[in-house]
């Protein structure tokens, strides 16, 4: 056996028994340390009872038990507790009538900051498994599980006072779990590195035998791997460019090869969308420079982001305008493609609504109003221009009458067709409106509108001198601010009849 070899099985041998060594040390830390936090969660969270008094949790508990003044007082003490244990959410619920209640929750300054901690009786819509057993158990129990506030290691504590039971939590973010194990990992690395200094001198004799045909060919291979990194990372940098002027399905079917780059069309039945801002150029003279920049750019993001969650191919943008297809490159079925397409302007429709109040809010005082059509029908798709340059786009009638059609809708509303009718009548409501005469076609086309078919939780009344709207799921609604000034007509209602 050569020399080399002798030496070269030894230092596998040497960092073979550092790397063991290390690895049954670091899982033995990391078993500790994970017990230390449990432990660190299991007495935070055993504190709760004791913060918020015994009569806090009883058999009576409702909606109306603790005042929002007071809920806001012991949730600060809870708060506090919270930052002093070293966890980040302390928590107790309830199980009322099948359905998991916040009875407290403590908040970060931020949560205080933004008005986004929990409220009293706050249903917990993201309730697990585990959280739902633990009120027939009568031990602790830990799990891992995410929701919006984020990633936690928590423990839910079943107590029963009289007959009536409620849980008890805490949560560590796991972000600060790994952080601890990763300054454990480090330590350990730190020293597996310090004996594996002991053998530098050793493999540098060893490197220093190395045959120069064998250390010429490493650096040809070398040279070679670099200039192909660099061709890959300047390949890669340029498809991230150019991905950005290509829909998503367009991009995907040219880099997988299953397009090819070239003059050529297909008839195909595809559902043609088109939108734009009424009275655009009107609107745009009371703007700013800065402020019609702003409002343009964020809502074509917007309305781009809502057409690729719905697997759109979004064709171009005409100034404020934007034209939409489904079918291809990829289609799902002539009604499904349809079904999608009326269903991303539902919810184009009401982003707007929501976007609208949030300019306002602003102190813009003209925000956009949009209006859209969309057909059905078969249309030229592929690839026009020239050899040198191409434009992947529609041609036909059927694209000039979702245009013509989004020219007849009025503010904020979805007008189609009635090919695009018959094929999502059965799944979406739509409202017969009159027929129109479009210049290609021999025959008046008949046109419906798109109601909102998105079930949400909406009060509505409306009378002489007297009109409401609540939409209850609305996530940027202030709920105090409605409920005073619901409270103030109320009064005012009363005092004057």
């Amino acid at each position: 056996m050569k020399k080399h070899t002798i030496l070269f099985l030894m230092i596998l041998i040497y960092i073979a028994g550092i790397s063991g060594y290390g690895y049954y040390s670091f899982s033995t830390a990391k078993k500790d340390i994970l017990l230390g936090i449990d432990n660190q969660l299991k007495a935070a969270a055993s504190a709760v009872p004791m913060i918020l008094g015994e009569d806090f949790h009883h058999q009576g508990m409702n909606s109306g038990s603790v005042s929002a003044e007071g809920y806001l007082q012991k949730m600060q003490k809870l708060s506090d507790y919270a930052r002093a244990a070293e966890v980040k959410y302390l928590y107790s619920f309830v199980l009322d009538e099948g359905e998991i209640r916040f009875t407290s929750s403590s908040f970060t300054p931020d949560d205080l900051a933004n008005n986004t901690f929990t409220k009293y009786w706050d249903r917990y819509k993201d309730a697990t498994t585990t959280l739902k057993n633990s009120f027939t158990r009568i031990r602790p129990a830990y799990e891992e599980s995410s929701d919006k506030w984020g990633t936690f290691r928590s423990v839910l504590i079943p107590i029963t006072n009289g007959g009536f039971t409620y849980v008890v939590g805490a949560d560590i973010e796991i972000s600060d779990i790994e952080n601890i194990l990763k300054k454990e990992l480090l330590t350990f690395i730190v020293t597996g590195l310090v004996f594996l200094l002991l053998i530098i001198p050793v493999i540098l004799v060893y490197l220093r035998n190395l045959e120069e045909e064998k250390r010429s060919l490493e650096e040809i291979i070398e040279a070679k791997t670099s200039e192909l990194r660099t061709i890959n990372n300047d390949l890669k940098n340029l498809s991230t460019q150019l991905s950005k002027y290509l829909s998503p399905q367009l991009y995907n079917s040219i880099f997988t090869g299953k397009q090819e780059v070239k003059i050529e069309a297909k008839r195909k039945k595809l559902t043609v969308f088109f939108s734009d801002i009424r009275n655009f150029t009107k609107t745009t003279e009371h703007l700013e420079p800065e402020d019609l920049t702003y409002l343009l750019n964020s809502y074509l993001n917007e309305m781009s982001m809502i057409a690729l969650k719905y697997g759109a191919t979004i064709d171009k943008f005409i100034g404020d305008a934007i034209v939409i297809f489904f079918g291809d490159p990829e289609s799902k079925g002539v009604q499904e493609d349809a079904l999608l397409c009326a269903s991303m302007a539902i919810e184009m429709k009401k982003r707007m609504e929501e976007l609208r109040e949030k300019w306002m809010d602003e102190g813009i005082a003209q925000p956009f109003e949009i209006r859209m059509g969309i057909n059905t029908g078969y249309c030229t798709v592929g690839n026009f221009g020239s050899e040198s340059k191409l434009d992947y786009t529609i041609i036909g009638n059927h694209v000039n009458l979702a245009s013509r059609l989004e020219n007849s809708a009025d503010v904020n509303e979805i007008l189609i067709s009635e090919e695009t009718y018959l094929l999502i009548k059965d799944h979406i409501s739509c409202i017969k409106k009159d027929a129109i005469e479009v210049k290609g076609f021999d025959h008046p086309i008949q046109t419906y509108q798109v109601n909102d078919t998105f079930h949400r939780h909406i009060l509505e009344e409306r009378q002489k001198g007297f009109s409401l709207s609540i939409d209850f799921d609305h996530r940027e609604m202030d709920s105090a601010r409605v409920i005073k000034a619901l409270e103030s007509a109320i009064t005012e209602l009363r005092s004057g009849s």
